[in-house]
């Protein structure tokens, strides 16, 4: 659980808006279904989406805090909410997840590309499974 304010001083944001509140859950995912009170909504940019579309969607559905990228979102619009405004949110996310990591010393891998996961992550699993609680 990270106050917003929080994680603005971990990823070098700027945090603007009416209130400070407490973040339990990350989405970037408009669809998914979060608590709206406690979830940080990361607008992320991609080839074929930008989640900066769906702010206004999110803030009448009561989402109260966003990581967006500055000049992407007038936040005057949204006064019942509050910003990260950030110059990447996807790097802001990879510096708040390895801070995060930082406070555990488990060992954690990473599986990423288009193809064979699944699989992979399967083979891990019957390979590590007796040495390693899985």
């Amino acid at each position: 659980m990270y106050k917003l304010s929080g994680i603005a001083s971990i990823t070098g944001s700027v945090l603007t808006g009416p209130e400070d509140p407490q973040v339990t859950s990350f989405m970037y995912d408009s669809r998914a279904i979060q608590p709206p009170d406690s979830t940080l909504f990361i607008a992320l940019r991609s080839g074929r989406n930008n989640g900066h579309r769906y702010i206004g969607e999110l803030v009448e559905r009561g989402f109260k805090a966003f990581l967006v990228e500055e000049g992407q979102v007038e936040t005057r619009d949204f006064p019942s909410a509050s910003f990260l405004v950030n110059g990447n949110p996807l790097r802001a996310l990879q510096v708040l997840a390895a801070h995060h990591r930082s406070h555990f010393s488990i060992p954690v891998i990473g599986m990423t590309g288009s193809n064979g996961k699944t699989m992979v992550k399967e083979w891990l699993y019957q390979v590590l499974n007796d040495q390693l609680n899985i």
